[in-house]
């Protein structure tokens, strides 16, 4: 369950201001696309990936993600 009132864009402002990618991943799809989308919005690359860190194939995603994310 996503933490109430944790706002998931802090972690990555330091990181889009620095010129890095972001790939969020989390399994509260819609808390990370809204952060990704901000950041975006702000000028950043970012990428929302849904993730179950139980699930193998998940998990593979979002490192193939990570390497592939422009930026």
């Amino acid at each position: 369950q996503p933490l109430e009132g944790h706002d998931m864009r802090e972690p990555h402002d330091e990181l889009k201001d620095q010129g890095a990618s972001v790939v969020i991943a989390d399994i509260a799809t819609d808390a990370s696309e809204a952060a990704a989308a901000d950041i975006v919005d702000r000028g950043g690359v970012a990428v929302s990936v849904a993730c179950d860190v139980g699930d193998r194939g998940d998990v593979d995603r979002v490192v193939e993600t990570a390497i592939t994310c422009p930026g």
